[in-house]
């Protein structure tokens, strides 16, 4: 797969990928970070060594169930893996869709989508004491919370 960005969105990228580097860095966030960059569906793993380990099965299912939550027919699997000093030491990236998954393997990943959404909810009513029904949904479904899971 060869991945080619217009100019606007390769800034875009880099900010992304620049905000995930420095928050595993400073330890303030270990999870994965799921984007939409002008339509483009990204999920970004940060992984460090002794703090953050490349778990490939657990990153496959974090996306996929992702996708279940969002409707999103493919996404990008982007994994960074930084290096002791803070240099991005490898890149690879993979682009999955839910073809040739199992029922049983379906039905957990709709449960931890289920689970992720209300996660997302959750964190954003703590953080901004509630959430506006115009205001974009916190499960980033790109919706707003009225027309997701405001109702």
């Amino acid at each position: 797969m060869i991945l080619t960005l217009s100019r606007r969105l390769m800034r875009d990228f880099r900010s992304v990928i620049r905000i995930d580097v420095v928050d595993v860095m400073h330890r303030r966030h270990h999870g994965p970070m799921s984007r939409i960059i002008a339509g483009f569906s990204l999920t970004v793993f940060c992984w460090q060594e002794g703090i953050v380990e490349r778990n490939e099965n657990l990153a496959k299912d974090y996306v996929w169930a992702v996708m279940l939550g969002q409707g999103d027919k493919e996404r990008l699997m982007l994994e960074l893996t930084v290096g002791d000093s803070g240099n991005l030491e490898d890149i690879s990236w993979e682009t999955l869709n839910l073809t040739g998954l199992t029922t049983e393997h379906l039905y957990k990943l709709e449960r931890k989508a289920t689970d992720l959404k209300k996660t997302r909810l959750e964190k954003a009513k703590q953080i901004n004491g509630k959430v506006g029904r115009n205001d974009p949904c916190p499960c980033q479904s790109l919706l707003k919370y009225k027309k997701c899971c405001g109702r």
